[in-house]
């Protein structure tokens, strides 16, 4: 950067300062812009932020989940074939071919022969789809005999699908195949009386049995799924034609670690894996990294179009808040200019070159004329007015934000402001100790416009009004505190849908009103301690500094109407909760007991 450019710049910046240093209205300005668009901003990134970290956890809990369910099921199917090879080699037709001496250039007699092959087509023919060859190894003749595609053949060293040159141990081992669509399982057989080593049977399986299995865990086209052997090499990748997706090392050197909770995140993947075949191979599953950030797009992309909106509507509360605010102000000055014409001159000095600073100069050299009170009056009229909250103003916005969905064609915006709209009317123009029951009911159905919006298609309410009792009258905002204990206690930790049921019961004394949800309840021993706060003496209530707001309910009930009017609970576990509100049986039309 030039010096030049830097100086015009520097000139620019200077400027911009030396602006709002000499204006108090655009001081102000300033100041309601950082109050309110900077919240805005830091609420929205913390909230993308969450919600990338809300997906990202549920795409590891998930996948974690189904990896490991696969991982045992394929487990469980090799286990079938290693008993199908121990059943084989405890057979006895197969014990005692091999028991039989046999050295390389002895023919066989046929029907021992024949028997042979008659038992290992036996289990051939009964897991076509599970492996495509049965080899038997006879380590003193050096033959192997072999049943593939329903043909009996006998081979030397060419053909064999197993190292029988490696056999020993007591357990199946594997080995992948050449062909990438197969993998061999195979066993050493011992002669039972001395436990001399007399040779081997084995398996090709075919890794197609466990497709159903991987296209289950399979997530998406761009997830995928991988084999790797004991050294960390890609032997299958399933339902895949062509070369295999290559490991990150990391990955790879992370599963060999041998780490218990069988998920890792690299710079690229989300890597799942579950070890099987007596830890001989590995089920891999990758997820690229991008996916939560492709996911997010959308709700992104919604929170900069309602900051967006949020923004403007600040810079335009601020622009009319700066002008009230400064227009008194300039009002002043020029009243105080005009007396100060008709008056004695009084010079005093001043400090500060904004508007304030003009006031002080005007207000210093009048203070002792005849019209000081009048101005203290004033000045008192204005740090009044300054200080002033009026919460029409709040509501008017709201409104106008609605307005704006609605030319913006964003209709569930516009719904939610209207109910938050007409929610803040009804707190601020309920007066009196009581409502009719059908304010209160319209508030609450305000309540869970504002609720379904943030929990979409999982609550359900059920209404069950009786039509008398709509004019029934009720203290006001009692409602509404029992239906939000249900979303902060009752539905917390509730899996499937919430349901609330509202019921209204006219009895010729008494009103009952039945609020009920389908959450989680409460164990007897919560359900007990809470009916005992409920059941201490008012005074109690009154004088307690919890915040409580079913005592908050019950103590006003039962001042106002007496002890036997209030609340009754009644939870179970894992059910749910009823809150009854026994009321008095008032009238709006009768204004007394009907």
């Amino acid at each position: 950067m030039s010096n030049r450019l830097r100086l015009k710049l520097l000139a620019a910046f200077q400027s911009f300062i030396q602006s709002f240093s000499s204006s108090i209205k655009r001081k102000l300005f300033l100041v309601m812009m950082l109050l309110t668009c900077l919240p805005l901003i830091v609420l929205t990134v913390v909230a993308i932020r969450n919600a990338e970290d809300r997906l990202e956890s549920e795409i590891t809990r998930s996948n974690l989940s189904k990896i490991e369910w696969t991982g045992s099921f394929v487990d469980d199917q090799i286990q079938v074939l290693d008993q199908i090879l121990f059943s084989l080699m405890n057979d006895q037709a197969v014990s005692t071919f091999m028991d039989a001496a046999q050295k390389p250039d002895d023919p066989v007699e046929f029907p021992v022969q024949n028997n042979l092959f008659d038992k290992l087509s036996a289990q051939y023919v009964s897991n076509l789809k599970s492996f495509d060859e049965i080899q038997l190894f006879k380590k003193d003749a050096g033959r192997v005999y072999a049943i593939r595609s329903g043909e009996e053949r006998i081979l030397n060293d060419q053909g064999s699908v197993a190292p029988w040159n490696a056999l020993g141990g007591r357990k199946a081992a594997f080995i992948a195949d050449p062909d990438p669509g197969h993998f061999t399982m195979y066993r050493s057989i011992y002669r039972f009386i001395g436990r001399d080593l007399e040779g081997g049977i084995a398996l090709q399986v075919n890794w197609s049995m466990f497709n159903p299995l991987f296209e289950s865990l399979k997530s998406g086209d761009s997830a995928k799924i991988l084999i790797l052997d004991d050294t960390g090499k890609v032997v299958l990748e399933p339902m895949v034609s062509g070369a295999a997706t290559a490991v990150p090392e990391d990955i790879i050197t992370r599963i060999h670690g041998h780490s218990g909770d069988h998920f890792y995140k690299s710079g690229k993947y989300y890597a799942f894996y579950q070890p099987f075949a007596g830890g001989k191979m590995t089920l891999v599953k990758l997820i690229p990294t991008s996916v939560v950030s492709e996911s997010g797009k959308n709700t992104i992309w919604f929170s900069i179009w309602i900051v967006s909106i949020l923004i403007v509507v600040s810079i335009l509360f601020s622009i009319i808040v700066s002008n009230k605010a400064t227009a008194p102000i300039l009002k002043l000055v020029r009243a105080i200019t005009w007396t100060e014409e008709t008056n004695s001159e009084i010079y005093i000095g001043h400090e500060r070159q904004d508007e304030i600073g003009l006031l002080e100069q005007k207000y210093a050299q009048i203070i002792k004329s005849r019209y000081q009170i009048h101005i203290e009056k004033r000045t008192a009229q204005l740090k009044a007015l300054q200080a002033q909250i009026n919460p029409h103003f709040l509501h008017n916005t709201l409104q106008s934000i609605g307005a704006m969905a609605v030319v913006k064609d964003v209709p569930d915006i516009y719904h939610i402001i209207q109910a938050m709209s007409s929610n803040l009317r009804y707190t601020m123009k309920v007066g009196g100790d009581l409502v009719e029951l059908k304010q209160e009911f319209e508030h609450i159905r305000n309540y869970l416009v504002i609720q379904k919006f943030r929990f979409k298609d999982k609550i359900t309410v059920e209404w069950e009004d009786d039509s008398a009792a709509g004019s029934g009258l009720i203290p006001p905002l009692s409602l509404q505190p029992i239906v939000e204990n249900a979303f902060e206690h009752g539905f917390r930790n509730k899996r499937g849908g919430w349901v609330i049921r509202i019921k209204t019961t006219w009895e010729p004394d008494k009103l009952r009103i039945e609020i009920a949800d389908n959450g989680t309840g409460m164990s007897e021993q919560s359900e007990f301690e809470l009916k005992e706060r409920l059941s201490r003496n008012i005074e109690d209530i009154i004088e307690s500094k919890e915040s409580m707001a079913l005592s908050n309910i019950h103590a006003r009930m039962k001042t106002q109407f007496g002890s036997e009017f209030g609340l009754e609970i009644e939870s179970e576990w894992q059910s749910g909760t009823r809150v009854t509100l026994v009321l008095p049986n008032l009238s709006a039309q009768g204004g007394g007991f009907s």
